[in-house]
């Protein structure tokens, strides 16, 4: 509740409301499982405060982001770790995700920020395909070589996130990075065992 109340503070004291603001949010609040989780509706307060006080924004909603370190407890870090150290998962089978490489995510947003492409939008930033988090978990296991401990509930949902806007925007750029083995170049690039 801190951080929620100090980000909220930090947007309320910012002094130039006319200039650019770029803000990151999440594309959870379209995951029915999530939606009324306290995190999500920090989320939405924060949209529509800087929709009411700032003049120019863009903001960006992000899926899970995938990369070298960071936070071990980001999905894809704790699904990694829990394979190498042996621990159970507990995956529900329908529940699907949508995860970017950080690298796609610095090039296509930074580009969009350096040529100011949307102004006062929302930009859903995911690539066209989600995943089970049972296919994603069964990735990382052929990649490591390791089979993991999971325990597999007939529970979870998954979700669409309305992209065209992302998906139109790396297109102009010549952006053509979402083939159908896009999950294996992400495990193979960023499942590393150190």
């Amino acid at each position: 509740e801190n951080a929620f109340n100090r980000e909220k503070e930090l947007l309320s004291n910012v002094s130039n409301k006319r200039r650019y603001l770029v803000y990151f949010s999440t594309t959870g609040i379209f995951d029915p499982d999530r939606k009324k989780s306290r995190y999500i509706q920090h989320k939405l307060e924060m949209e529509e405060m800087i929709n009411t006080l700032f003049n120019q924004w863009v903001i960006f909603r992000l899926p899970n982001i995938v990369g070298i370190g960071g936070n071990p407890m980001t999905m894809f870090n704790f699904f990694r770790n829990a394979i190498l150290n042996n621990h159970e998962l507990v995956l529900k089978a329908h529940t699907t995700r949508h995860i970017l490489g950080v690298d796609e995510l610095r090039f296509t947003i930074s580009e969009a920020i350096h040529r100011k492409r949307f102004k006062n939008e929302i930009v859903n930033v995911c690539p066209p395909e989600n995943y089970k988090v049972t296919e994603i978990v069964e990735c990382m296991e052929t990649f490591l070589g390791i089979k993991a401990r999971k325990n597999i509930l007939d529970e979870g949902s998954s979700y669409v996130v309305p992209n065209s806007q992302y998906l139109k925007l790396t297109q102009e750029l010549g952006f053509n990075e979402f083939h159908d083995d896009y999950l294996h170049r992400l495990v193979k690039k960023y499942c590393t065992t150190s």
